[in-house]
């Protein structure tokens, strides 16, 4: 009777993420939405049944897309970007271990699944998808020409000048940082799959713990420690053009997390009242007016939230009780 079930099960779900497969596919503009959920059946199966039952599913969902004649590298990309996440997520909630390893393994088996995709994709086109200034130079000759034939700007004048520079300087610096927003999207990706993953689970009678409300999110010291490497080798390896862009993209992934952190903070000491009315509204009236230097104020404060803990310190002066909530 249980191998029954489970074959039905397993058949039914991973019709589901064939059916969700080939709609990503078949539909771009709705695949932003769709492979967040795609994971999600692969991660049920192997949460009721087995790893093994979740690995079948997966490649029944890559054979049936093929015979809709849908295109082979577009349905390997999708399964690569979500397969293995679903795999992970089901395997670290079927031990109930917990929420924030759980989240970092998906974490790591986005990314991965990310750079498969891109590593298939230049495999079977050689095309290279690093390659993008091109690209984006072509695009901002044309943006430049349609403001010379629009007469909104003048050839040869210090504007043209100016806006030609920063075009030409656009592709460079997308190239730096285009394996760290790989990863990044495959962060933000992987934290929203497993919040609907859980919610699901959670419906099919599956308890499984909560990541710790917002406001409490601390960056390790290790994230710290992976940052100062990254500075030591963009700027003390910038005869070997390698490391120093791995460098630049460690410093750019970190940064961010020390972003996430900081407005993690803010949201603590608005809510807990720590901070007196006056502070809370010229902070919002400078974050308004001022973006860019408001996001590096919350960054370094994301960095000395690891260093300092904040929260603790509220809570030793008594201003918030253990539970992190205020005492007035």
């Amino acid at each position: 009777m249980n191998s029954t079930r489970q074959l039905v099960e397993g058949a039914f779900l991973a019709a589901i993420t064939a059916v969700l497969v080939i709609l990503s596919v078949y539909f771009p503009p709705l695949a932003v939405v769709i492979d967040f959920i795609t994971p999600v059946p692969i991660a049920v199966l192997v949460v009721r049944h087995s790893t093994k039952v979740g690995i079948l599913a997966v490649g029944v969902a890559a054979i049936l897309p093929l015979l809709t004649m849908a295109d082979p590298l577009s349905v390997l990309t999708v399964l690569f970007k979500t397969g293995p996440l679903g795999l992970v997520y089901g395997y670290f909630i079927k031990r109930n271990l917990k929420p924030t390893l759980t989240v970092t393994a998906g974490m790591v088996a986005g990314t991965i699944g990310t750079v498969l995709t891109w590593g298939v994709t230049f495999f079977l086109t050689k095309i290279n998808p690093f390659a993008i200034g091109r690209d984006m130079e072509e695009a901002g000759k044309q943006v430049l020409e349609f403001y010379y034939k629009s007469g909104l700007i003048k050839p040869g004048t210090e504007q043209a000048k100016m806006l030609a520079d920063t075009f030409a300087q656009m592709p460079k610096i997308a190239e730096l940082l285009f394996p760290g927003a790989i990863i990044i999207s495959s962060l933000i990706f992987a934290y929203l799959t497993f919040i609907i993953t859980k919610k699901l689970l959670k419906r099919l009678g599956y308890d499984y713990p909560d990541l710790p409300p917002f406001r409490f999110w601390r960056m390790p010291i290790w994230v710290l420690v992976v940052m100062a490497v990254g500075v030591l080798m963009f700027s003390g390896f910038a005869k070997y053009p390698l490391l120093s862009k791995i460098g630049f993209n460690l410093i750019y992934i970190t940064g961010f997390l020390f972003f996430v952190s900081g407005l993690s903070i803010t949201v603590f000491a608005f809510k807990n009242d720590v901070i007196p009315p006056l502070w809370r509204t010229f902070l919002i009236v400078f974050g308004i007016l001022y973006p860019p230097m408001a996001m590096w104020f919350i960054l370094v404060l994301g960095m000395s939230d690891t260093l300092f803990d904040f929260r603790k310190k509220f809570r030793e002066s008594g201003r918030v009780n253990d539970e992190g909530n205020s005492t007035n």
